[in-house]
């Protein structure tokens, strides 16, 4: 199989580390028979326009808690701004199953959306910490830095999904979003 390359202008400069990996990965895409982890693929994340859905950035697991009905109507529960209700939904499955940071996530978002920023972001960094890279634990955690005031953390958070999204994602843009728009609503007033 012959594959035609364009050629491209050479680079002032050397190509970043993340800039290398995406040629890497795009190359493994070109030539299919390369396998590429959740991880570069990415998995669910948080879906934006106001609703909350998918998963973590890992591959999925089989009969977590996740895969539950009381997981499923927690979300339901969390898309109409029920957030008392899906943390009552929510606890019992974060004690069965310690440390799964779609749940923790869940429950730092239902926390932060009731004004409980100190518990939301406990919640939050325990997500983190069970799962570095979970997209939407990331983008939250930037949401409540910014409804706390911290700027600077905030885009510390969009730099981190900046790295975990190799080829872009959502949690990102709509971090990037809102950033701009805190930004914005700053110098109005």
């Amino acid at each position: 199989m012959t594959i035609n390359v364009p050629q491209l202008a050479q680079p002032t400069s050397l190509p970043s580390f993340k800039s290398l990996r995406v040629l890497a990965l795009a190359g493994a895409l070109v030539l299919g028979g390369a396998a590429i982890s959740e991880t570069y693929a990415g998995g669910g994340g948080t879906a934006g326009g106001g609703s909350v859905g998918g998963t973590s950035s890992q591959p999925s697991r089989v009969d977590g808690p996740t895969d539950t009905d009381q997981y499923k109507d927690a979300v339901k529960l969390i898309n109409q701004d029920k957030y008392a209700e899906a943390i009552e939904l929510l606890r019992p499955l974060n004690s069965s199953s310690p440390g799964d940071a779609d749940v923790l996530n869940y429950m730092g978002y239902s926390y932060r959306q009731l004004g409980k920023y100190e518990v939301a972001l406990g919640y939050y960094n325990q997500a983190l910490e069970a799962e570095p890279k979970h997209r939407g634990a990331n983008e939250y955690l930037g949401e409540l830095y910014l409804q706390t005031g911290e700027l600077e953390k905030a885009e510390a958070q969009l730099e981190r999904l900046d790295d975990i999204c190799t080829f872009g994602c959502s949690e990102y843009r709509e971090l990037k979003a809102k950033i701009e728009e805190y930004k914005a609503g700053e110098s109005a007033s």
